[in-house]
């Protein structure tokens, strides 16, 4: 399991990892924090795939689907997840603040994939901005 360390940026509120993947092609998976509560902070997890730095925004922007290898983009992406994953957990030291994080889909091929990787981590279906999202919610006691 390769090891990631999750960067901040400040400008648009999330903690974001990135990797070359073996086509040439770079990966970036990101949390991205869209609201806050009183006791609750709220992520997005976002997955981009890209063959040029300059076309991220693009491709982000307009939910584009870019990937050519998908075997080594679940092997990274999921070493990538566990990382960032690790990081939402620290900020619930640092903050005391619970961490809800969902993932919507673009189609039934990723919410298999997103859901198959995800339930097993202990990720639940709901409604979420009247959109169908895999969640969880981490709490102080998901601290080991």
């Amino acid at each position: 399991m390769k090891e990631y360390y999750p960067i901040w940026d400040k400008k648009n509120e999330l903690y974001f990892v990135k990797d070359k993947l073996p086509n040439n092609q770079t990966i970036i998976m990101s949390f991205e924090n869209y609201d806050n509560s009183y006791d609750t902070d709220y992520w997005n997890i976002a997955l981009c795939v890209v063959n040029k730095r300059k076309h991220i925004d693009h491709v982000f922007d307009n939910c584009e689907i870019t990937g050519g290898d998908p075997v080594a983009t679940v092997r990274i992406a999921r070493d990538m997840f566990s990382s960032l994953e690790n990081q939402i957990i620290q900020d619930i030291d640092l903050y005391g603040t619970k961490q809800h994080v969902s993932c919507t889909w673009l189609d039934a091929k990723r919410r298999n994939v997103y859901a198959h990787f995800l339930k097993r981590r202990g990720y639940q279906y709901g409604m979420f901005d009247g959109k169908k999202v895999l969640y969880k919610v981490y709490k102080g006691s998901d601290v080991d």
